[in-house]
């Protein structure tokens, strides 16, 4: 099967457009710009919000499937902002464990609006399409990324990584 040159074109100014749009806002659908801390550290301090004890850079780091060179930069702009507190852990005073302050509470919880109304909107989408069409939709974007990745892993091996 040949898809026509111009619906591959369109199809790649949609997408180019979505990921422009997206690239430009914190979250999906549903940004107002009102939250002055990144995508990240929503989600760092939401996170902390969910969890019955303090959690360390490492613990941060795993939850969130980053590195914790990221986890760091991003604890000490919510430490500086006054959303988190550190504390030396009782295993290892070398380990610092994070808490929510009451400032980083509002943030979280407002973060948490923020997704659940994103969430809410993207099944309003979602509504319209099928099981097998939302699943195909999955499966044709866990192509693209897959091929992206594939073609810019060379790149990012020799140090080319941009952020």
């Amino acid at each position: 099967m040949s898809i026509p040159r111009t619906e591959i074109v369109n199809l790649t100014t949609a997408l180019n457009e979505f990921v422009r749009q997206y690239a430009s806002r914190s979250e999906l659908l549903n940004d107002d710009g009102q939250l002055a801390v990144s995508d990240t550290q929503a989600h760092i301090l939401m996170l902390l919000l969910d969890s019955d004890a303090p959690l360390s850079n490492s613990q941060l780091a795993t939850l969130m499937e980053l590195t914790r060179p990221a986890i760091t930069k991003a604890v000490k702009e919510l430490l500086k902002q006054g959303y988190l507190t550190a504390t030396p852990a009782q295993h290892d005073g070398r380990v610092m464990e994070y808490q929510l302050t009451a400032s980083g509470q509002t943030v979280a919880q407002e973060h948490r609006q923020r997704h659940e109304a994103t969430i809410n909107q993207l099944a309003a989408v979602c509504d319209k399409y099928t099981e097998p069409d939302l699943q195909l939709i999955q499966q044709f974007i866990n192509e693209l990324a897959t091929r992206a990745w594939e073609t810019n892993a060379p790149q990012q091996r020799k140090g080319y990584h941009h952020d």
